[in-house]
């Protein structure tokens, strides 16, 4: 019979076993219940009394998960519900790159306006969340800022499925004017430096690392979460099976510089099975390069170097526009970056120096350049 009440409602075994010990000191057999119509819709109503009591602690969309939050609770803090939410709720429905993207989100928010943890989800309104966006605005980028103001609107959507408030405020607040990211390529000199001090690195994987961004021109995580099932090296070549966009969905050619570094990797480690990670940091390849490590490595070349600080992306727009430089058909590199618009690759994406420049225009001088 414990098995039919467990299918009734998706309660586990335990929390539906009382009923059946009041059942029994009711002395209501089975065969009671559904011979009498009247018992069984007495006991039906006790079931359903039972769940509407048991409902609000039965936690998040993880079954078995230590953190319990409950539904209908109406004085949630919004740090409070942030940190549920990321923990508990998010990483069921969204990947782990998207979860990371919204910590970060969330870091930078409460790192700006801390007050904002301790106003209760149900009295945020709109005109307080365009107000922290609006003065973030000059320090972040209108992408960073809409990465917080979608983060916020995911978990009020989910606050209000949970019953722990009515009304989403963050749908109604309006994204400010802000100035738009530009990342600039290295130009050929700078690229020059920053190669010429990889000797200072300590492991030759984090020099290996940083070389594939400017042989590949992939995007931070499809590099750093690369695995060895996705390198074919009788094709060479790399398959992108997850990326931002469809068009990210690729298939990469591998130049013989960069399969040149895969077969060092491979040969110098011993963690080289299907699903280790490429560039670990793991004796056994379960552990890929984290985001702070890249950093850290961008940052001591750069300053080596002496020029501005590298990031993966910068490298990744230094690919395109080398390729470009040397004259790459646009489309072929824009389908090499993993993006459906070529416009897009050419305003954003390639940035030629002056260098470059002067030797372009130099194509109408009748005098040679010396």
């Amino acid at each position: 019979m414990s098995h039919l009440w467990a299918e009734i409602h998706p309660l586990s075994g335990d929390a539906i076993s009382p009923l059946l010990l009041y059942a029994k000191q009711l002395s209501l057999s089975t065969d009671l219940l559904l011979k009498n119509r009247k018992y069984f819709r007495f006991f039906l109503l006790f079931i359903f009394a039972f769940v509407r009591i048991q409902a609000p602690y039965v936690g998040n969309f993880n079954k078995g998960s230590s953190n319990m939050y409950e539904t209908n609770k109406r004085d949630y803090t919004l740090g409070e519900w942030l940190d549920i939410w990321l923990e508990e709720i998010a990483p069921t429905k969204r990947k782990p790159n998207t979860i990371s993207i919204y910590r970060d989100a969330r870091r930078r928010l409460l790192t700006h306006h801390p007050e904002a943890a301790g106003i209760l989800l149900v009295e945020l309104n709109a005109l307080q969340v365009e107000g922290w966006l609006d003065s973030m605005r000059q320090k972040y980028a209108k992408s960073t800022l809409r990465h917080i103001r979608v983060m916020l609107n995911q978990a009020y959507k989910s606050a209000i499925k949970g019953h722990n408030c009515d009304d989403n405020p963050v749908k109604d607040a309006a994204l400010p004017a802000a100035r738009e990211k530009e990342v600039k390529a290295l130009t050929q000199r700078e690229q020059a430096a920053f190669e010429g001090c990889f000797h200072i690195l300590k492991k030759p994987i984090d020099e290996y690392i940083l070389r594939m961004y400017l042989l590949t021109g992939l995007r931070r995580d499809e590099l750093r979460l690369m695995q060895w099932r996705q390198y074919d090296p009788q094709n060479r070549t790399l398959k992108i099976p997850e990326s931002k966009t469809e068009a990210g969905v690729r298939l990469l050619p591998v130049l013989p510089e960069a399969a040149a570094i895969l077969y060092m990797i491979r040969c110098n480690t011993e963690y080289n099975k299907p699903h280790d990670y490429i560039f670990s940091v793991a004796d056994n390849g379960n552990k890929p390069f984290s985001t702070y490590h890249l950093r850290y490595i961008c940052t001591r070349v750069s300053k080596a170097a002496g020029i501005c600080h590298v990031t993966p992306h910068m490298l990744r727009h230094t690919f395109a526009t080398r390729l470009i430089e040397k004259g790459a058909d646009p489309k072929s590199v824009s389908m090499l970056l993993g993006h459906k618009n070529v416009v897009f690759t050419l305003q954003k994406y390639v940035s030629p120096d002056m260098e470059h420049l002067e030797t372009e225009i130099m194509r109408l001088s009748q005098i040679k350049k010396s």
